[in-house]
């Protein structure tokens, strides 16, 4: 077998020389390739897997979280990306977070809105409290792990 990047004679899933993949699969792969949030705990040299504009599905996942609104809305109508479970569900769970921490941010807005210093020290807590959730969750969807956030996260696994 040859592979079809580079020409050179290989014998497994990739080619030695430059790691495309020569087109034969078993199994196992087949199945990673489905799913984006397989781990590569195996060891193997397995090259990430691509959609068809090119980027790896974990950080167009990623990119759902740290791009709040206007990446999950395009990854959701986007055809290579829309089919994706993995890219649906980073998507709509970036979108329900948004609205769900809107809704927070209002609410303690309102409730505390008579004591200008702590609604003040209570809005800085809390976006520095989203902040680390969003990069938290933007750093496991790069690592292809998939984190359910309580509440939002089964409705989101219902829209994907």
């Amino acid at each position: 077998m040859f592979c079809p990047n580079c020409g050179t004679s290989t014998e497994g899933k990739f080619c030695e020389k430059c790691g495309a993949a020569t087109g034969a699969t078993g199994g196992a792969a087949a199945g990673a390739a489905g799913n984006a949030y397989t781990s590569n705990a195996t060891g193997s040299n397995a090259p990430p897997v691509l959609t068809a504009a090119g980027l790896p599905m974990n950080i167009v996942a990623a990119l759902c979280y740290i791009i709040p609104v206007i990446c999950p809305i395009i990854f959701i109508l986007v055809e290579p990306y829309k089919r994706d479970r993995t890219v649906r569900f980073a998507a709509f769970q970036s979108l329900f977070l948004t609205i769900a921490l809107f809704v927070i941010n209002e609410g303690v807005g309102i409730l505390i809105g008579s004591s200008f210093e702590l609604a003040y020290n209570l809005y800085r807590l809390l976006r520095l409290a989203e902040f680390v959730l969003i990069v938290f969750l933007a750093f496991k969807a790069f690592q292809n792990e998939k984190i359910v956030l309580p509440g939002i996260g089964p409705l989101a696994q219902k829209q994907a």
